[in-house]
């Protein structure tokens, strides 16, 4: 189970990844950190607040974004992977059963919803 503490593991393929609080957790945000030899591994977590204007109602704002930085070398240049999420709802609200219904989209069968997503840019 994931808790967002002094630091934050992740499992890219079979390897846990330990990435430390760099970062927070102050203002609402938290930053973890993993620098390996070639690749760098950084999360960042955001919580606001957004509308409250015009009559409209006020929604909690959660960020999370992983980036997973490979470095460059002598034959390849430096690049990214990006994934990030956005879940906004009413204060007052705490039912979570969209983020898990989309949470278990992705990871079903095998991560296929996932390769099909990357073929429709391929």
């Amino acid at each position: 189970m994931a808790k967002l503490g002094s630091t934050l593991t992740i499992t890219v393929g079979a390897s846990p990844k330990v990435l430390v609080r760099v970062n927070g957790p102050s203002d609402f945000k938290s930053e973890y950190l993993l620098r390996e030899t070639l690749v760098e591994y950084r999360v960042r977590v955001r919580h606001t607040t957004t509308g409250g204007k015009n009559g409209t109602p006020k929604y909690d704002r959660h960020n999370f974004e992983i980036v997973k930085t490979t470095y460059a070398t002598e034959t390849v240049d430096e690049f990214y992977q990006k994934f990030y999420f956005v879940w906004e709802e009413i204060p007052s609200k705490t039912e979570n059963t969209l983020v898990d219904a989309i949470a278990d989209l992705v990871i079903a069968d095998t991560n296929e919803l996932l390769d099909e997503l990357t073929d429709l840019v391929s």
